[in-house]
């Protein structure tokens, strides 16, 4: 039997949103739900459990108060990658880019909660630059940022090339650029040197890749982000190569190369971290 004290009531108002609806509570009912849950497997011979509040939500049964943990799982990690974005040296225009989409994500969920027309939104993105300009690293981030505001379910960042797609013989790509696509679901499918996969031979089988990962893409539409990512030129290329790509890939993001200051910052920050410092002659 579980009681609940008043308290416990006036928590969830504290911290309802009106805007995010039940969204905004479901995250602390959960918690508790699977406190509960672990109170009755661990304590067999537990008849009634009593919830109240008081800084933090407290479950009191057979003579023992325990502190559940409340901690909104999504709201802390969403802290935590604010504060990675704030640690990256550059990339400033990437950055603003990344904070803008995710309020339009999180406006469109308003809508839809109040029942208004939402408009379709594209999160399948392309990252151009020079190598060794953060394009793994600010993906990586995506993928975290895509679960935490809810449009992914798991959050993982799978990175290929087109040797992981492409197969060698006829019938083998196919089921090769599945298998990758599968294991990206839920998650970012991040596609390095992606203009590779546009084979000019006769024999090439870059094409099947583009046409399965095309078909993935709609089946799974939300469930999965693409990010596709290379050389400027190439990349730009590589997308007007193929309506289906063009139409699907219309986010641009470009990553400028390191300025010299920018560089030694970043050397600066790595040595901090390593617990290194360099005198003036370094």
């Amino acid at each position: 039997k579980l009681e609940v004290d008043p308290s416990i009531n006036e928590y969830l108002r504290s911290i309802y949103e009106p805007n995010d609806g039940i969204d905004s509570i479901s995250p602390s009912v959960k918690k508790i739900y699977n406190e509960m849950v672990d109170i009755a497997l661990k304590h067999d011979e537990c008849q009634q459990v009593r919830i109240s509040y008081e800084d933090t939500i407290k479950a009191t049964f057979n003579e023992i108060s325990l502190d559940l943990d409340i901690i909104d799982d999504a709201k802390a990690e969403r802290e935590e990658i604010q504060k990675e974005l704030d640690e990256i040296v550059g990339l400033e225009d990437v950055k603003n880019y990344l904070l803008s989409l995710e309020n339009l994500i999180k406006i469109n969920q308003i809508r839809k909660q109040k029942g208004l027309k939402t408009n379709e939104i594209s999160k399948h993105m392309i990252f151009t630059g020079n190598p060794g300009t953060g394009k793994t690293t600010i993906a990586r981030l995506v993928s975290r940022m895509m679960k935490a505001v809810g449009i992914l379910k798991q959050g993982q960042l799978v990175e290929v090339t087109r040797a992981d797609l492409v197969g060698k013989y006829v019938g083998h790509t196919a089921p090769l650029t599945m298998s990758v696509i599968q294991s990206a679901l839920g998650g970012v499918l991040f596609i390095d040197e992606a203009y590779a996969l546009n084979g000019k031979a006769e024999n090439d089988f870059g094409q099947e890749a583009i046409d399965t990962l095309l078909k993935a893409m709609e089946d799974h539409r939300d469930d999965l982000i693409v990010i596709v990512a290379g050389y400027d030129g190439l990349m730009q290329d590589f997308i007007k190569s193929n309506p289906g790509l063009d139409s699907r890939f219309n986010r641009f993001m470009h990553f400028d190369d390191y300025t010299a200051a920018e560089m030694l910052q970043i050397l600066l920050q790595r040595a901090d971290k390593a617990m290194y410092t360099l005198d003036d002659d370094a």
